[in-house]
Formats: structure tokens, C-alpha cells, sequence
């Protein structure tokens, strides 16, 4: 071939087969698969007759079999073997069955685990349509336990977690929609206990006003003595409160005030996440008893009536005790802005580690112009309270006459490109970061009319800075670094011809063999 002794060297160093068969192509998807399946499950115990992919359940029962008869290769059984690979499983042998079995088991009761964390109960149903086999396992467990075939291990796993053994098959079958919408209702409920810490939903809470409704269309079933005995069961689980509506006597009339608050304490979260704070005015609210409300509660807080509990719910949404009569607050749209702004100075201070972002950089447009608002407006004292907070969060620094000229600070970005790649041959559209493409080939420009300053071209001679280059070796350099993006995510160079991702890709790495 055509390649330079240079570029040879380079790609041998990421361990590029020259001589690659269609097989071996193959072979590389099934073990990228393999790889998919050990993350998700833990292990390399796939079953012949894996649903998701029934090739990939062939395949490594291919693999056992060539290794028995001594047919595999030494660099496949090493790869294998680098993911726990378990060579000895003999269908007809019970240990090893045995072994994959507890290994489903396993996998299952952790599924388990994570349905618990989020509805509250085990009470998986049988039709659950996040994960079907979840309930058909569940139901197993019972069938299990009822015929005395239940292992004590996992008799007591079980129990620690809660798990029911004997259900009212209505609570699970769910045959009719009613069924299923009340256990939907049930969950939507768990989850509202776990962020409040109780059941009281205000009957016109906004972030869920079916939820309030359900709510209170239990306790009047409860009520007429119309409530199943498994749903009173299950709620009384989470601690539901019956007679939260009723105004015999003092206990009962703290209820209804605590319900009130909560109701109200929903309204400002919803005002919150339209508006972006707590600043609640008449003319954004559209909501008088809002507005009056938010006032009580500041006064309230200054004359030390505000409960704990209640002070530190309003502070875990931003709320403000001490606001100024001139404070405003700005408009959705411009909450949105400044968000956006901020999570694009987030993303380049974790790139760059500094906040020095230069002027005419197409990857941050409007970001220097943003960061010099924020300083001015902090001078001033016109910053808002919540904004200033999440700046401090990431370290955001006020004093400007800390920054550097923007030239330097896009030296710092080819010094690191230099650490990652070895080279200074930063392709025109490098897609990590387009402005270092073309800041780069300024440099070049401004070398060739005898503008750049020595300083300057020293600094960039530092790094073996290339002055003169073929637009043919950019667009190679370019190729090569996908590769070695590629060979960082898959572990190899073995790039299929119609690579989804990179189409010229794969066509390339076809050509280097040529």
C-alpha cells in the first residue's frame, strides 16, 4: 500500500489488524453483546432460548462447544475469559444448571428490589407492563412457597423486603381496567407519600388533580363501607388517614389546616417550576390567595410561629425569606435563557476547567457576553439571590480582571488536544471543539503574512507546532481519531464495513488494509 512508514506506526500502536475475515467481524458483534448482556445482568449465563436476543444465547453455546472440542482460539478464550466466562455449564450437569439458576434467581429478586424502592409494596401485578416476567416470577415465588419447595435462603431474602405471601388474586390479576387504575392510583399516591411524607393531597392539588380526587373518592368508599378489604389493607400500609375531612374536633381541624398548607405549598411549586422562583406576584400568578399566603408565611417565619418542617420544605425549593419591594421576578422565558446559558458554562467549565471562554467561539456563542452580565449585574446588587447561589455552586469567580487574553486560553485547548492525540494537527472540523479547528488555522495564517507575534510562535513551537500542512493529512489525521475513539469504546480497531455511526468509518479502515 500507499501508507507511510509514519501512519503505519500510528495505527499499529491501537493494535490494528492488518488482515481481518468476515467472521471474525462477526464474532466481535456477538462478544459486543455479550458485553451489553454482563452489564445489564451481572454474569455471562445467557440462556439458549434468551427472548431479547436468541442469537446471542447460540452463539456462546457455540463458544463452550469449541472450546471443548479445543477449536477456539487463544485471543477469543482470553477475551472471554476477561468477562467471567463460564466455560463448564453442561446442560445435563446440575451443578452448573444449578449455578445459572441462582443466577436468574438473583437477577429477579433485584428487579424486585428496584419495584420496591419505587411503589412502597411486592405486590407486583401479574400484567405489570414495565416488566411482564417480574410478575410471572413473583407469582412463582408463592406457588413455590406454597408447596414447600421454597429454599429458607430465599425464604428469608424475601421476607426482608416485605414480600406477602398470601394475596387476594384480585389485588394481583387485575382483569378489569378499574383494577389496573386503581393500582396506577395506588402507586401515584406511594410516590406522593415519599416526597411529603404523607397522604393528605389537597383535593385541587395541581401537579396531579386525579390524584386528589382518587384520594378523596377512597374515603368516602371507606365511608359507605364499599372498600374492599385488600385496598383498605394496602393503604393502611402506607399510612393513609381516613377521617382527614372531618371537623369534629381539634385533631381533626389540624388535619384540614395541614391540608390546606400543602394544598397552597403545591401551588408555589407549580408557580415555581412556571416562573423559575418563589417571588409570587399578582400579575404573574393570577392568584390573590397565593400571593397572601406567601406573605404569611414570611411573616410568620420573622415573628419564629413557622414550624421546622414547614421552613425547611419551603426552603428546599428556593424560597426567599427577606425579598425587597422592588425585587421582581423575570419572565418564564427568561428563566429558561439564563438556565440555558448557565448549563452551557457548566459543560465548558467541565471541559476546561475555568470560566475564561473567548469572545468569537461558535461552540459558545453569546456565553462571553452572558458571564460579563452576570459580573455587572453583581456589582450592582441586581442579582438574584437564587442565581448567585448556583453560580458559587461551581465556583464561579466575579472578579473579571482575573481572566486571561482569549488567545492563551485557546492555547491551553491545543495543549491538551497535543496530551490526547501527540500531534498539533487539529482538522478544520474537529467536531469536539470547532473553534480550536479554526483558531488553529489562523495561527497558520497569521505565521504566513508575518503577523503572529514571536511570543507567541515560540509558545506554539513549544509543541511541535506544524506550520505548513496538506489538507489530505488533515483529513487523515481526522479519520485516525475516530478510530481511536472507536478503539476506546469497543476495545479493538474492528470496525464493520456499514458502521451505523460512522459509515465513512468503516470505509476508511477497509481502505488502510488495501
Amino acid at each position: 500500500g500507499s501508507l507511510t512508514a509514519e501512519r503505519r506506526d500510528l495505527l499499529e500502536s491501537m493494535d490494528f489488524s492488518w488482515h481481518v475475515d468476515r467472521k471474525m467481524n462477526e464474532w466481535d458483534e456477538m462478544f459486543r453483546r455479550l458485553q451489553r448482556y454482563k452489564e445489564l445482568h451481572g454474569h455471562c449465563a445467557v440462556p439458549l432460548t434468551y427472548a431479547q436476543d436468541k442469537k446471542l444465547g447460540a452463539w456462546v453455546q457455540t463458544q463452550r462447544c469449541d472450546f471443548e472440542m479445543n477449536k477456539i482460539k487463544d485471543e477469543k478464550e482470553e477475551r472471554l475469559n476477561s468477562l467471567g466466562f463460564v466455560w463448564d455449564v453442561d446442560l445435563e450437569d446440575n451443578t452448573s444448571y444449578n449455578s445459572m439458576a441462582e443466577q436468574r434467581w438473583d437477577d429477579m429478586f433485584h428487579r424486585l428490589q428496584r419495584y420496591k424502592q419505587e411503589y412502597g409494596d411486592c405486590l407486583v401485578p401479574m400484567l405489570y407492563a414495565e416488566d411482564r416476567s417480574l410478575g410471572d416470577w413473583v407469582k412463582t415465588q408463592r406457588r413455590v412457597y406454597k408447596d414447600n419447595r421454597m429454599k429458607a435462603e430465599r425464604k428469608e431474602r424475601l421476607e426482608s423486603i416485605g414480600f406477602v405471601w398470601n394475596v387476594d388474586k384480585k389485588t394481583l390479576s387485575h382483569t378489569s381496567k378499574a383494577d389496573q387504575k386503581w393500582d396506577e392510583m395506588f402507586h401515584r399516591l406511594s410516590r406522593y407519600k415519599q416526597q411529603y411524607g404523607d397522604c393528605l393531597v389537597p383535593h385541587t392539588y395541581v401537579h396531579d388533580r386525579l390524584l386528589g380526587l382518587w384520594v378523596h373518592t377512597q374515603r368516602s368508599m371507606y365511608k359507605l363501607k364499599n372498600m374492599t378489604s385488600d385496598k383498605e389493607e394496602r393503604l393502611n400500609s402506607i399510612g393513609f388517614e381516613w377521617n382527614a375531612n372531618e371537623n369534629v374536633d381539634d385533631s381533626s381541624s389540624t388535619s384540614v389546616s395541614e391540608m390546606k398548607w400543602n394544598e397552597m405549598f403545591s401551588r408555589l411549586e407549580y408557580y415555581k417550576e412556571q416562573y423559575g422562583d418563589c417571588l409570587v406576584k399578582n400579575s404573574n400568578a393570577g392568584d390573590k390567595s397565593l400571593c397572601e399566603w406567601v406573605k404569611t408565611q414570611r411573616r410568620a417565619y420573622k415573628s419564629d410561629k413557622m414550624k421546622t418542617e414547614r421552613q425547611k420544605r419551603l426552603e428546599s425549593i428556593g424560597f426567599e425569606w427577606n425579598t425587597d419591594g422592588n425585587s421582581t421576578p423575570s419572565s418564564s422565558d427568561s428563566d429558561q435563557k439564563w438556565n440555558g446559558m448557565f448549563n452551557l458554562l457548566l459543560r465548558y467549565k467541565y471541559l476546561y476547567g475555568h470560566f475564561l471562554v473567548p469572545k468569537n467561539d461558535a461552540n459558545y456563542e453569546g456565553l462571553a457576553e452572558w458571564i460579563k452580565n452576570q459580573r455587572e449585574a453583581n456589582k450592582v446588587r441586581r442579582i438574584r439571590v437564587n442565581r448567585e447561589k448556583k453560580l458559587n455552586s461551581i465556583g464561579f469567580i466575579w472578579n473579571s480582571k482575573e481572566t486571561i487574553s482569549e488567545w492563551d486560553v485557546m492555547f491551553d485547548r491545543l495543549q491538551r488536544y497535543k496530551q490526547t492525540y501527540g500531534d498539533c494537527l487539529v482538522p478544520k472540523n474537529y467536531v469536539r471543539d470547532r473553534a480550536l479547528g479554526a483558531w488553529v488555522r489562523e495561527q497558520r495564517n497569521a505565521q504566513k503574512s508575518k503577523t503572529l507575534v514571536t511570543g507567541r510562535r515560540l509558545c506554539l513551537q513549544s509543541l511541535d507546532f506544524v506550520w505548513n500542512v496538506d489538507g489530505n493529512v488533515l483529513k487523515w489525521n481526522e479519520m485516525a481519531r475516530c478510530l481511536y475513539h472507536y478503539k476506546e469504546s469497543n476495545g479493538n480497531c474492528l470496525v464493520p464495513t456499514g458502521y451505523a455511526e460512522h459509515k465513512a468509518l468503516g470505509e476508511w479502515v477497509k481502505l488502510q488494509r488495501k
